[in-house]
């Protein structure tokens, strides 16, 4: 038997994400080399694309349940399809427009 319940939340993705979103905004601020500056905006990238599909599977589970969801899957699928297409620049200016 399990210590603690499952999530039913993708917490952890939330704060890989929250985390990713700190790497970047400081490399911005520390002003470091485009390259590492890219790759930090990909992995930002990545941790929301993951965050957005963790979503999306726990809406399928709770439709599989039966339960009720406050979430709409078409909306989650279109902003995946947003976050796969952004480009560089784009993820970057975001991070710097966030307080």
């Amino acid at each position: 038997m399990p210590l603690f319940a499952p999530r039913s939340e993708p917490t952890k993705k939330r704060e890989q994400l929250q985390q990713r979103e700190k790497e970047l905004a400081l490399a911005i601020k520390n002003q470091v080399t485009d390259d590492k500056l890219e790759k930090l905006a990909e992995k930002y990238r990545q941790a929301q694309l993951s965050l957005l599909k963790a979503q999306l599977h726990a809406i399928q589970e709770m439709d599989f349940q039966g339960k009720k969801t406050t979430l709409k899957q078409g909306k989650i699928e279109q902003e995946i399809l947003i976050y796969s297409n952004k480009l560089v620049a784009e993820l970057i200016s975001e991070v710097q427009k966030l307080p």
